[in-house]
């Protein structure tokens, strides 16, 4: 699908039945189990993008995290503020509006799927830039390279690893969210 076509996917609709058409369903709930696991005690704050609804509200609450969310989406947007979040940013993951260094950790579930090679890079290199800490959900093939995979890509798993390497990160977590290479991954700077 690609980036640029992506956030306009969720819209009207699309935004306010997402929860609905996916809560209960078993990955939605090894994501939020994974994202809950891989978050480092003593997290204090967090960029969630894309936030989209915010599902993720309860255990930043739990947490007393605080959070700063970014979308493409400016309905998701609107569902993510029912849930109290305030600090919410319409934007893309490639070219974010903010400081280096300015959170703890940056948390990306359900996008990279949509990305081609390219862009998770980017992305990845614009979490790095705001936060030491990674948490990103992506869906890898050891042995095939990058492919279709029903509507969604997985990437070529080496690929995955060497842009961890090149970002001076290491791969600390990994969580398995079922048996497709679809993982949620927690990255930490190198020392």
């Amino acid at each position: 699908m690609g980036v640029d076509k992506v956030g306009k996917r969720y819209r009207g609709k699309g935004a306010t039945g997402y929860e609905a058409r996916r809560q209960g369903k078993q990955k939605w709930i090894l994501e939020h189990e994974g994202t809950a696991f891989l978050l480092p005690e003593g997290t204090e704050t967090v960029l969630d993008v894309p936030i989209g609804t915010g599902r993720f509200h309860e255990i930043y609450k739990e947490r007393n995290i605080t959070v700063t969310g970014v979308d493409t989406s400016p309905d998701m947007l609107k569902e993510a503020k029912k849930k109290g979040f305030t600090d919410l940013h319409l934007g893309d993951i490639r070219n974010m509006p903010f400081p280096s260094k300015s959170f703890d950790v940056s948390v990306c579930v359900r996008l990279f799927a949509w990305f081609e090679p390219e862009a998770v890079l980017q992305a990845m290199k614009e979490m790095a830039r705001v936060s030491d800490t990674l948490i990103i959900n992506i869906r890898t093939n050891e042995n095939e390279s990058f492919c279709k995979n029903g509507s969604l890509w997985n990437h070529y798993r080496p690929d995955f690893t060497d842009w961890v390497t090149q970002l001076g990160y290491k791969i600390d977590t990994v969580f398995p969210i079922g048996d497709n290479g679809n993982d949620i991954y927690r990255l930490v700077k190198c020392e």
